[in-house]
Parts: structure tokens; C-alpha cells; sequence
């Protein structure tokens, strides 16, 4: 016995109701319209935030990288499987690369950001879609696209982290599954082999989804299509059954059968089926009891992240239609719940703590609580009995679960955006509620959550099965979950982008300052100088090429890079001549690019630099210590130092000699190098310096701990016969044990310019 497709269940139903067929497509348009409206409310509400974020984590800027990358060379960039290292997972980048392709900073961040909210909120037609495959009528459809929209987790749609991708493939797949196991053919067969593929291809965990596809063929076959049956007929038909009706899914398990035997012998080539999983590697089982424990924390987090009550009320549903199905459609549904949120769960196997890896349970789980108020009422609209028994239950099962962990408070503003259900939880439902007492008893906030919740399923009960009509009782319970998940929502949303997710209050264009000074197509280097190769700047070199498109060459002195290298970041390396300060560039391979390569450099911000690179400066950094200059051509210094280090401390007993090359000199007027000593903390006094060209001493003085002395010293012109570059000798007779090292005084601000208009004729110092 085969149970009915979709198509003649809802036809029998509008039968059975007398609904005229004009009637009929008029509301399944306007339900349509409905879930349009809720994608495009959700997605501007996600964006509004996401446009205000302006940090990033790890992930983020290599997902972005490869985003930017494959727009740069797309299209054979697709099968070049050595830069996708996270398996499977590439369908975000390859999304993202879009607006990259299209346009720049920070438009093209502003267009991602908008595109990630967008699929992240598209969940709910996938969802809907699948709710009313089920029967479970056009409001309750609704409330399964809200529910599963509207959550905390939201707030990952402000990132550019592959789940706002994977977490409407997830609901797809699920619902490509459904359609396959309720009505078979060998299209929606197919349509569920494309949306398994497009799962795992956009997040790698959502391999776990590839045994739900037999299993639920399987499951539905044998408990639904052939329940009734005596045991031993069930057996036999059960293959002829698989066969006759599945014979596409039948031909492709069977492949799957071989290669994995394959695999397993050994005779893959490579690492076989595990290269799949990429870097991630294969899961692998820990103990028994500390899996548990890490699946009771992740299902507290989607019971507190989806209102409490939805699982509550799809456990018992989904128990009770699995034991004693009653219709085909809502079989299938419980089997594709059951089954999703399963693999969701041996996705974890080794998972970590972030609710992002757990949020797609709200799915099913919304699926499920949708199911299950549409089934609430009995045969006179008051609440059944089974139902008000299931509810209850659920409760109770939900109350000791969320009782048995822990509800840890945030730690860092990040903690918004990796476990936004279990902080609102814990600062704002027990936080309000820690200020409550109750007369005569003193339960801890948590146990007032449990008893409340416990409270609200017992007056439901007595509500529906006496006086308020099941129907409405499942509006009122299902727009209350929404309200508070929609709270939780915007709660994560507002203490994430402003705490974490705010780079020192800068906007889009000051992120993307480069971007927006240097003209389209045009590529620039960072230079890794002075404190530019220090950690001190790693942050900053990371952030600025991260926020500007054009940042993508590495300019460096030292064999060793110490620059943040990306992908697609072309490297050089630069030298110097001795006499004129001409500089010239190589790739690592030893290649010459051509000097109209190199038009644009970002180096720090002067003070402790170590060259002065001859250019214009066209801007600075609004809030980091970064200048954006145009060199000149040819490619050439002003002047270098040797004898500081690369925060421009003097070391002991080395004069720092500073190289003025021919091209500062011929500048306008008097030249006149300018520099500043600082006298490093716990001086002994003050100590003797001399500043001195040839061995003539121009300038002369004592440096007091902890204070500067600013130095104008005069330059003779260079001679265009003998173009070599003038020595300027500085010595400090003076050292000191400072943070761990023996340092002189710092050597800061160095530049050579026309003199000031009122210098002196000598020196000053």
C-alpha cells in the first residue's frame, strides 16, 4: 500500500472543503507573497546590522580571500582543488565572488554583506514549501518560515562565514528529501541527488546528510508503504518495493556501496574518501559519555534558541507520528526531522562549542512544532488528549535537559556571536529573572524558568481542553515563541555589532580608504619596514588588506616575509644601491617585474621608519598608522638609517647613520635633515649626543631621561659630478636595561625636507 502524493492529499482536502479552484490559487499566491515578504523584512532587518560590522575572524578573511581570488580568476579557478582546503566547502566563496567581480571596496563588501542576510533569510521557502508538503496548512507553514528565520543564530548573517549558505542548503536538502521519499520519480529523485551535492558543496559538515537519503527511503518505504504487513512479506517486498519505486536512489546507493568498500580496501587513490573532509579530517567517536554530555548542551542551545516550546512540542509529534502514522505526508515529515537533525548531530562528532554548528536543528525542530499545533486540535476543536499529553511531556523532557547544563556568562563580546541563544538565556531571562521572588519560596532563576515553563504547558492544557479553542491557542503559543526568539534575535544582533563587530567606530569608506583613493584596476603594495614587521602591525596589515580589493602585493627588504601572506598577494622583494638609492625589485623566483609594477605602496606611518621612499603622499589611514604614497619613477630613496631597530631604538654603542641619497638633495631651496631623540625611561642623568657629517660635529647636547630633543641639521648639496649619498652620523654615549633588552635613546622622525624659514645657521639641538 502506497500513501498518496502531496498533490492528491491537498487536492482531496480542497475537495473535501469545497474550495473553488480560483480561490485556491488566489491564497496559495498570496501565502507565496507572504514568505517573499518575510525573506526581504528579514534580510533588510540582518543587513541593517551587518553593514555596521567592521571586524572579522579568522574564517572570515579566508573565505573572503578565496572569494576574491576565484572573481580574479574565475572561471578555471573552479577545478583548482589545491586552494580549497575545508573539503567540500566552496560554494559561499564561489557565491561571493560576485560582487568582487563586479565591483571594489566597499561597495563589494556592502553587496556580500546583503547577499549573505539574503540567503541566510531564503531559508524560510525551503521551509515553507516542505510544511506545506506536509499538510500542515498555510499559517502553520508560516510560523515554521518565521520560527526557523528569526532566531538568535541569526546573527551569523552579519559574517562572511559559510553558514548563512549552508543553513538554506541544509533546508532544501530536506526538503528535495521529502519530496523524494513521498512522491518518487525519477525528477525528484534526481532534485534530491543536486541538493545533497550543493549541501555538502557549501558547507563540509553537511556530508553527514548523504546516508539521510537512503535511510529515509528506507524508513518511509518500510513504516509507511508497506505497514500492515505481516513481518516476512515485509521482508521480501521490501527490495522489490526499493527497486520498482526508487530505482535511481536504488542504482546510486549501490555505487555508494562499492566506492566506500573501496575505499575502505584501500584501493582509492589519494586519501580516498577522506580528502573529502579536507583539513577537517575524519570524525571520530569519543566516549560514549562525554558525546552525550556535548549533545545535551547543543540540544539546551536549540531548545533556548527556537522558544523553548517548539521542542517540546516536536518531540512528542514526532514520536507519535513515527509509531502510529496516520498520513503518508506527515510520516515523511517526521522522518525527515528525525533524520536532519540527526545528521546534524553526527556532523558534531567533532564539533566544536559554537551554536553555528548546531543551528541548523531549528529546521526539523520547526517542522516539527508547526506539525504538531496543526495536529493540536481534536475532533471539537478543543486540545486532544494525546496532544495535551504530548505537550506536557515534552515539557518535562525539555525542562531536564536545559537543567542539565551549564549556562555560562559571556566572557567577551564574540560570546554574542558564537552562543547567542545560551547568553540571552542566561543575561536576560535568568538575569530579569534574578531579581524575582516569589512569597514564601526562594527558587534560584533557573528554577523559575523550569517552573514557568512547566506553568505555561500545564494552563494550555487546561485552557484548550476546557474553554479557548486548540486553534487559537496554537496562534497565541506560536506568535509567543516568535516574539521571543525574534527578542533573542535582536538582542544578539545589537550587542554583537556593537561590541565585536565595530573596528574603532570606522565606516565603510573609511575601511576601504585605499580603495576609494587609488583608481580602479590599480594594485598596492604593503611595505613590511621598521615597525612594519613587527606584531606589532600584523593586525593592521591584516585589516587593511582585508576591507581593500587593491592591497595585494607583499613589499619587502628581508629574505624572510614578514607580512600576512593572502592569496593571490604577489611578493617582492627590493634592494637598494649603495650611492644613489635607485631601488630594484624581483619576484622569489629571481624575475624583474616591470617599475611601472609597483605605482602604489602603503608603508607606516613616519616616526620610526627606516627609509624614506622619494613619492607623493596621497593619503593616510583616518584611523591607523598607515600612508598610502605614490613613489616616484624611477624607483628611488631619499635617505635609510642603519643602527636602530625596527621600533627605532638605538642600539648600544652604535651610532645610527643615516643615508641621504642625491635625490633629497636637489630638492627646492636648503635642505635640512630633521630628527628627534628620545631619551629612554631610567636614564641615570642625562647623556652626551653628537650629530656629525665627515667627522664634523653640527650639532651637540644632553638627552634627560624620558625627554626629546628635536635636531635641525643643514645638508651641503649633492654634487651632480660625485652622486653619492651623504652619511649623517648620530651617537648617543649613553645605554640602559629597558623591557628586557640593553637600549640607547630612539631615534624617531627622521626626514629630510627645504629647511624651515627661520632656521639657524648652524645646528640646533
Amino acid at each position: 500500500m502506497s500513501a498518496p502524493g502531496l498533490d492528491a492529499v491537498a487536492g482531496q482536502a480542497r475537495h473535501d472543503a469545497g474550495e473553488p479552484r480560483s480561490r485556491r490559487r488566489g491564497s496559495g499566491r498570496i501565502d507565496l507573497l507572504a514568505v517573499g515578504l518575510l525573506i526581504v523584512l528579514a534580510a533588510t532587518a540582518y543587513s541593517i546590522y551587518a553593514l555596521r560590522v567592521g571586524s572579522f575572524q579568522n574564517d572570515e578573511e579566508q573565505y573572503l580571500q578565496l572569494a576574491r581570488y576565484v572573481a580574479a580568476q574565475f572561471p578555471h579557478v573552479l577545478w583548482q582543488g589545491g586552494i580549497y582546503l575545508r573539503g567540500t566547502q566552496r560554494l559561499d566563496p564561489i557565491v561571493l565572488a560576485i560582487p568582487f567581480a563586479l565591483m571594489r571596496g566597499p561597495g563589494a563588501y556592502q553587496l556580500a554583506h546583503v547577499i549573505q542576510c539574503l540567503l541566510f533569510a531564503s531559508t524560510a521557502l525551503p521551509v515553507y514549501l516542505l510544511a506545506r508538503r506536509a499538510g500542515t496548512g498555510p499559517l502553520a507553514g508560516l510560523f515554521a518560515a518565521t520560527l526557523c528565520v528569526v532566531v538568535p543564530w541569526s546573527v551569523v548573517s552579519t559574517s562572511f562565514l559559510a553558514e548563512s549558505m549552508a543553513y538554506p542548503a541544509y533546508a532544501w536538502a530536506l526538503y528535495a528529501i521529502c519530496t523524494a521519499i513521498q512522491a518518487p520519480g525519477i525528477r525528484r529523485e534526481l532534485g534530491a541527488l543536486v541538493a545533497l551535492a550543493l549541501a555538502a558543496l557549501s558547507r563540509t559538515a553537511l556530508l553527514a546528510l548523504i546516508p539521510v537519503l537512503p535511510l529515509a527511503v528506507l524508513w518511509q518505504v518500510w513504516g509507511w508503504e508497506l505497514r500492515g504487513i505481516p513481518l516476512p512479506r515485509r521482508l521480501r517486498e521490501l527490495p522489490l518495493r526499493l527497486w520498482s519505486r526508487h530505482r535511481l536512489l536504488s542504482a546510486a546507493f549501490a555505487l555508494g556501496i562499492v566506492v566506500y568498500l573501496l575505499d575502505a580496501l584501500g584501493l582509492l587513490p589519494g586519501r580516498g574518501l577522506a580528502s573529502l573532509a579536507g583539513e577537517y579530517g575524519l570524525p571520530q567517536i569519543e566516549a560514549i559519555s562525554s558525546l552525550l554530555a556535548r549533545y545535551r548542551v547543543y540540544l539546551s542551545r536549540v531548545s533556548a534558541g527556537t522558544g523553548f516550546i517548539a521542542l517540546a512540542l516536536a518531540l512528542p509529534w514526532t514520536v507519535a507520528t513515527l509509531v502510529r502514522a496516520r498520513d503518508g505526508a506527515q510520516h515523511a515529515l517526521a522522518v525527515v526531522c528525525t533524520l536532519g537533525l540527526g545528521a546534524v548531530l553526527l556532523s558534531l562528532l567533532k564539533g566544536g562549542p559554537d551554536e553555528r554548528y548546531v543551528m541548523y536543528g531549528a529546521v526539523p525542530v520547526a517542522l516539527a512544532a508547526a506539525a504538531a499545533l496543526r495536529a493540536a486540535s481534536g475532533p471539537t476543536g478543543r486540545l486532544g488528549r494525546p496532544a495535551a499529553a504530548g505537550l506536557l511531556a515534552g515539557t518535562v523532557v525539555v525542562v531536564l535537559l536545559i537543567d542539565s547544563v551549564s549556562w555560562p556568562a559571556p566572557v567577551s563580546p564574540y560570546d554574542y556571536f558564537s552562543f547567542p541563544a545560551a547568553v540571552f538565556y542566561r543575561q536576560v531571562i535568568i538575569g530579569r529573572l534574578a531579581s524575582t521572588h516569589l512569597p514564601l519560596l526562594h527558587p534560584g532563576p533557573e528554577r523559575l524558568v523550569e517552573l514557568g515553563l512547566l506553568a505555561v504547558a500545564v494552563v494550555l492544557v487546561v485552557l484548550g481542553r476546557r474553554w479557548v479553542r486548540a486553534g487559537t491557542l496554537a496562534v497565541v503559543l506560536g506568535a509567543s515563541m516568535i516574539v521571543l526568539c525574534a527578542t533573542g534575535t535582536i538582542y544578539a544582533m545589537h550587542k554583537f555589532t556593537n561590541g565585536a563587530g565595530e573596528a574603532l567606530g570606522a565606516t565603510a569608506r573609511e575601511r576601504s580608504w585605499v580603495d576609494e583613493t587609488v583608481p580602479a584596476g590599480a594594485r598596492v603594495a604593503r611595505f613590511g619596514v621598521s615597525e612594519g614587521e613587527t606584531p606589532n602591525y600584523f593586525a593592521i596589515w591584516r585589516a587593511t588588506a582585508f576591507w581593500n580589493t587593491s592591497v595585494n602585493i607583499d613589499l619587502y627588504t628581508d629574505v624572510a616575509d614578514p607580512l600576512p601572506i593572502f592569496l593571490g598577494d604577489a611578493e617582492l622583494h627590493i634592494d637598494a644601491a649603495a650611492a644613489s638609492g635607485l631601488l630594484t625589485m624581483r619576484e622569489p623566483t629571481g624575475r624583474e617585474p616591470p617599475s611601472s609594477f609597483l605605482k602604489y605602496l602603503l608603508i607606516p606611518r613616519q616616526g620610526t621608519n627606516r627609509l624614506g621612499i622619494d613619492g607623493r603622499i596621497l593619503a593616510q589611514d583616518p584611523y591607523l598608522p598607515l600612508t598610502l604614497l605614490e613613489p616616484s619613477r624611477p624607483l628611488r630613496l631619499d635617505w635609510s638609517l642603519e643602527g636602530t631597530g625596527s621600533e627605532a631604538f638605538m642600539s648600544p654603542g652604535t651610532p645610527v647613520v643615516a643615508s641621504v641619497y642625491p635625490a633629497a638633495l636637489l630638492g627646492p631651496g636648503p635642505r635640512c635633515a630633521t630628527l628627534a631623540l628620545i631619551g629612554t625611561p631610567h636614564y641615570p642623568g642625562s647623556w652626551p649626543y653628537t650629530v656629525s657629517i665627515a667627522g664634523r660635529v653640527l650639532a651637540r647636547g644632553s638627552l634627560p631621561s624620558q625627554q626629546t630633543r628635536q635636531i635641525v641639521v643643514p645638508l651641503p648639496r649633492s654634487s651632480p659630478t660625485s652622486p653619492a649619498a651623504l652619511k649623517l652620523t648620530t651617537r648617543v654615549h649613553g645605554q640602559v636595561l629597558y623591557a628586557g633588552s640593553l637600549l640607547s635613546a630612539q631615534f624617531a622622525n627622521f626626514a629630510v625636507a627645504q629647511c624651515p624659514t627661520r632656521a639657524p645657521g648652524a645646528a640646533t639641538g
